[in-house]
């Protein structure tokens, strides 16, 4: 199934063309998620989600695996993406990513924050 955002992207500059990419996020890549086990309630606040620097990026859509945790985005200029923490669980389990509404346009290099908070 294709992706499909919700509101149209402009035109890219001319020279430019869209092209997809997927960031994945995980242990392996982000020192912060090494051995990260919240007790109920606790929250660990910024982890930085570096994007690469060799183009811009406009993020579109995320997807989680299923946790009990809420998580909390904030863009590379430290708008949050929503009022508090979401639960996980609605990130998970799509075919295709959680939209953001009209995409986050990011340049080269920039760093996406996440918090995290055990729900539970």
């Amino acid at each position: 199934m294709a992706y499909r955002p919700q509101f149209p992207l402009p035109e890219p500059p001319e020279g430019c063309r869209y092209e997809s990419f997927v960031y994945c996020y995980d242990e392996s890549n982000t020192p912060a998620l090494v051995g990260l086990n919240l007790a109920a309630g606790e929250t660990v606040l910024h982890i930085p989600l570096h994007l690469d620097d060799d183009a811009d990026f406009i993020w579109l859509g995320t997807k989680l695996d299923s946790s009990s945790l809420g998580v909390l985005f904030e863009t590379p200029w430290t708008e949050p993406a929503s009022s508090d923490f979401m639960p996980a669980t609605l990130f998970a389990g799509n075919i295709v990513p959680t939209v953001v509404e009209t995409g986050v346009e990011c340049p080269a290099g920039a760093v996406i924050s996440l918090s995290l908070k055990n729900l539970s």
